[in-house]
């Protein structure tokens, strides 16, 4: 009997063979700068065997065959942000880097087709020359293709919908090998199920999306003393619940450590004077602030820099609850109260994000029908740690179960757990699998796609939603 071991080296040797400048072995420049490219070190110390970075669809479809015919572990990933361990990454395994497939080409119409290793900010850019972009992700390093086949939320939501209604038509491998396309017209079904659905379906080689027109931005971020935390979180609450124009967005994230105790926020206004709707969180006094009017690009690289700490392993785990001061403040206290033992024990740095969903976000949502968000406001309310030791995992993974379901159980108790409140599929961890696609309104159209072009269950040997 062949060893799984030798059935990977097997693979890596075939495709050295068929492809010598797009298979890297450990110790290569490509393979060390492309293991690094994770958000989260716990999947960069996750080491495959080798790594394949496809150039184009045929080179996917290829990989693809050969490693269903030597049924070995198998990997995919774009940018790498999700932090999930396993998901984009594989220890001794095929690691297919999507890197090279970056390609963005402005069709003239509107619309644009980019490449699913492509990074937003990038993307974002070279839009910007033709004056529109994409509703990319709010830190521009994060690649393409999970942020859409997850949903996708942007500085631009509250006017466009999700990132994932933006895609009009999208390239993919199948399990089988197969090259197809999908619409609203051609495979349709896929093209529904692909739109928060993740990676079950097949690898996404080439997104059509839509484009909007993008002048300069009046954006930036704001940091207070966390001893503000109470008053900004009160004015958010305002901030969400009377502010109705769909230009304005407002961010918030929260992080503390050993040497560390700040509110920061980001603010966005699609243009160059956004009246007084910010005017209650610039009152009052902060440490730093970098709000002007800039390209919507170079906002975005600008966030990369206070949101992407190096060298630590991240976790996140999501929540969704519709706008309410006492919620709000209440995971703010149970964070606070419960992130003490890691932040002193294990060295960990606490962050929470709270990202708005106004109304009119739900029209796109709507229309693409895997999420199918409510009329109303929701919120997404996003645990993230980041901390240095590979040991401390588990540690950090159940400390951030129990401030998400504190504040779950608090939510009930208040009678606030009503209605439909979709889980934000980006930003949940592995353990909360049943209560993700599940609890989309899409989810029984989702299992009858994936029943229909991964028959096989193929694409379940790889990281992804186990369902």
């Amino acid at each position: 009997m062949i060893s799984a071991a030798s059935k990977v080296e097997k693979v890596c040797q075939v495709l050295e063979t068929i492809f010598p400048s797009q298979l890297h072995r450990p110790g290569s420049k490509p393979y060390e700068a492309e293991i690094l490219r994770y958000w989260s070190v716990r999947n960069t110390e996750q080491r495959p065997a080798c790594m394949f970075m496809p150039n184009t669809a045929t080179d996917v479809a290829f990989v693809v065959k050969l490693i269903a015919g030597y049924d070995v572990p198998f990997a995919i990933k774009s940018g790498g942000h999700n932090a999930n361990i396993g998901f984009a990454s594989i220890k001794d395994g095929i690691l297919i880097a999507l890197v090279k497939m970056d390609k963005v080409t402005y069709n003239g119409d509107k619309t644009a087709w980019v490449g699913p290793g492509g990074r937003w900010d990038r993307v974002c850019e070279q839009l910007g020359e033709f004056g529109q972009t994409a509703l990319g992700t709010r830190t521009g390093d994060v690649g393409v293709s999970g942020y859409l086949l997850g949903g996708g939320l942007s500085f631009l939501s509250g006017q466009y919908g999700l990132g994932a209604d933006q895609i009009i038509e999208a390239e993919v491998v199948l399990a089988d090998g197969r090259i197809v396309f999908a619409t609203q017209y051609e495979n349709p079904d896929l093209f529904f199920a692909m739109k928060g659905g993740g990676n079950r379906l097949g690898i996404f080689t080439n997104f059509k999306i839509k484009t909007h027109p993008i002048g300069l931005v009046y954006a930036g971020y704001v940091i207070w003393d966390g001893k503000y935390s109470s008053q900004v979180l009160s004015y958010y609450h305002k901030f969400v619940t009377e502010v109705k124009d769909p230009k304005a967005n407002a961010v918030p994230f929260l992080t503390k450590s050993k040497t560390l105790d700040q509110f920061l926020m980001f603010l966005f206004y699609d243009g160059t004077d956004p009246g007084h709707v910010f005017d209650d969180f610039l009152s009052l006094p902060c440490m730093v602030s970098n709000v002007k009017i800039q390209k919507y690009s170079d906002f975005l690289y600008g966030n990369n820099k206070v949101t992407l700490i190096p060298g630590l392993g991240w976790g996140t785990r999501a929540a969704t609850l519709r706008p309410d001061e006492d919620l709000l403040q209440f995971a703010h206290k149970t964070w606070l109260e419960l992130s003490n033992s890691v932040i002193e024990k294990n060295d960990t740095i606490v962050c929470l994000a709270i990202q708005p969903l106004p109304p009119t976000t739900s029209r796109g949502a709507e229309a693409s029908g895997l999420y199918s968000l409510p009329p109303d406001n929701i919120i997404i309310l996003e645990i993230a740690d980041g901390w240095p030791r590979a040991e401390d995992t588990d540690v950090i993974v159940d400390h951030m179960k129990s401030i998400i379901d504190t504040f779950e159980d608090y939510k009930k108790h208040k009678g606030h757990h009503y209605g439909y409140l979709p889980l934000y599929v980006n930003g949940a961890w592995v353990d909360q699998s049943a209560d993700v696609l599940p609890m989309l309104k899409g989810y029984e159209i989702w299992k009858k796609a994936v029943a229909k072009y991964d028959p096989t269950g193929f694409w379940k040997k790889t990281g992804g939603w186990k369902i």
